[in-house]
């Protein structure tokens, strides 16, 4: 009981001031030097310092906005970090940074493991890729929508008709031709042919001619 006691007097009359933080460092020394009763109760400087070092990192838990930050991103801290709450504040800014660019990142699309992402380049790097990759589908997707719209339907089914109303021309065209020829061959051949019936008929002719000639030369021998 009389160690629980000393425990009490202790605490009431020595850390206690210093967890709430109203025990001072002396000017001279620069450590939490103990009072006369303090000592009498067998306090000494480091178990104030000690004290004083807990109840600073109990309020910082507490009230301050970074110690509030770090637990909101998942960062941890000691004690020591009470000296260093640039350092503190540089790893809760880039926790904040990466939570909120994987929230991005998977925002834009990305189905994969974001919690590999360590570094803020790797990470902004997967989401310039992401960013990237969607305005391809969006590129893609556009191309499509517009070429089923009614407009471009009716442009493709005016354009093929024309199309196939030239190539119909076309063909109709060189037929034409091809018809024309063979009509002008047809009428040359029976011209020549017909060149060729009347040098036949005038050889025949001819030669009846000779015939007759000849048959009336040898009667005329023969009537002498």
């Amino acid at each position: 009981m009389g160690f629980d006691l000393l425990n009490e007097l202790q605490y009431q009359f020595g850390t206690k001031g210093a967890l709430a933080g109203e025990t001072q460092k002396d000017a001279s020394t620069g450590k939490y030097e103990p009072t006369l009763l303090q000592r009498t109760l067998g306090i000494t400087s480091g178990q104030l310092e000690s004290a004083a070092e807990t109840g600073e990192f109990r309020r910082f838990e507490d009230d301050s906005p970074v110690a509030q930050d770090a637990k909101r991103y998942g960062v941890t801290y000691t004690k020591a970090d009470m000296d260093n709450l640039g350092g503190l504040q540089d790893r809760i800014d880039k926790e904040k940074f990466m939570r909120e660019n994987r929230d991005i990142l998977t925002s834009l699309g990305y189905t994969g493991d974001v919690s590999k992402y360590t570094s803020k380049g790797g990470l902004a790097g997967a989401i310039r890729t992401q960013r990237e990759a969607n305005e391809r589908q969006t590129s893609q997707r556009q191309a499509i929508d517009a070429h089923y719209t009614p407009t471009a339907i009716d442009e493709r089914m005016t354009r093929d008709r024309r199309y196939y109303d030239q190539q119909k021309a076309n063909a109709q065209l060189r037929l034409d031709t091809l018809e024309a020829t063979a009509r002008g061959e047809r009428r040359e051949d029976m011209r020549y042919n017909e060149r060729l019936e009347r040098e036949a008929k005038k050889d025949r002719r001819a030669a009846m001619q000779n015939l007759v000639a000849g048959l009336a030369s040898l009667g005329a021998a023969f009537a002498v």
